[in-house]
């Protein structure tokens, strides 16, 4: 395998992104998982329960959305992240 940090800016910024898309997914399939969870939990009238992954519900959707963006502007992200981490330091 090659190593990541060898692999140059515009193929890491689109494999980034791809990877993102599919762990965007699974955190749709888990999102779908506690909806369900919270209508089960609902219909045996534990509303405490159902609250609690309903808001699970909630959480995994906005994670979701998080890290779902384009390769230009995962690209310009990184670009930005890596000046400020080799900011020349004086001697």
């Amino acid at each position: 395998m090659r190593a990541i940090n060898t692999i140059p800016g515009d193929e890491y910024a689109k494999r980034l992104s791809e990877a993102m898309r599919r762990m965007s997914k699974k955190i749709n399939r888990l999102a779908d998982e506690e909806d369900s969870l919270s209508m089960t939990a609902d219909n045996q009238g534990d509303e405490e329960k159902a609250l609690r992954h309903a808001f699970n519900n909630r959480a995994l959707f906005w994670a979701s959305q998080a890290i779902v963006i384009s390769p230009s502007e995962l690209a310009v992200r990184l670009e930005e992240i890596s000046r400020k981490e080799f900011v020349p330091t004086k001697n």
